[in-house]
């Protein structure tokens, strides 16, 4: 079938995140020491690794948590940005990244980037949505 493909918005990616744990800040609870077998995090980037070597949530999506930052199709609210960001367009990405600790990878983790800087980040990455054609 015909499908069309587009980032999620940042409601859509926490969900997918969270794989149906709405209380806990990881997919996998509230304690961050199991973050480690979700994602790289606490700097652990001693090379790069193929998607789905860490543990899934349960929805089967792997590294959702820390790895790369992943940009969303959601507008950052400029009044939030630091003060020599507010008169550039802004996109929020999600997740932390390998270099974020263990705490800050969680499932409600959100950052921003300038619509003219998305292509010159090393450490953030994409997550498509996949639509069928009705």
């Amino acid at each position: 079938p015909s499908r069309t493909y587009r980032l999620p918005t940042e409601e859509e990616w926490e969900h997918a995140a969270q794989a149906g744990n709405n209380t806990g800040r990881f997919c996998f609870g509230d304690d961050e020491n199991y973050a480690t077998y979700f994602a790289r995090c606490n700097g652990s980037f001693a090379e790069r690794h193929a998607v789905g070597e860490f543990i899934p949530n349960f929805y089967g999506l792997s590294d959702m948590h820390g790895g790369l930052w992943e940009y969303t199709e959601s507008v950052y609210p400029p009044e939030l940005a630091v003060p020599r960001h507010r008169n550039r367009e802004l996109f929020v990405k999600r997740g932390g990244a390998w270099y974020s600790p263990a705490v800050r990878c969680r499932s409600a983790q959100r950052n921003y980037v300038a619509a003219e800087d998305v292509d010159k980040s090393a450490m953030t990455g994409i997550r498509l949505v996949v639509e069928l054609a009705k």
